[in-house]
């Protein structure tokens, strides 16, 4: 294994969970090989409204723990 790899799993445990997210976004990302340029903007497009109406007031942000009840 590398060393970069290594470096990698040896830090993650430091990582917040919004740290840990954004790596995993990325290593996700990278395995992309074909460039979509669209799908990318309607994401961010998405996720612009969804967290403009969490600000607004429209929608209430419920914890994972609630979710995971709901599932059950």
């Amino acid at each position: 294994m590398s060393a970069a790899f290594k470096r990698v799993i040896g830090e993650i445990d430091s990582l917040s969970a919004k740290e840990k997210a954004l790596v995993a976004h990325r290593l996700i990302e990278s395995l992309d090989s074909v460039e979509d340029e669209g799908t990318e903007q309607a994401w961010k497009y998405i996720a612009e409204q969804r967290y403009n109406a969490l600000l607004s007031g429209d929608v209430t942000a419920i914890s994972w723990d609630e979710i995971k009840q709901q599932v059950k």
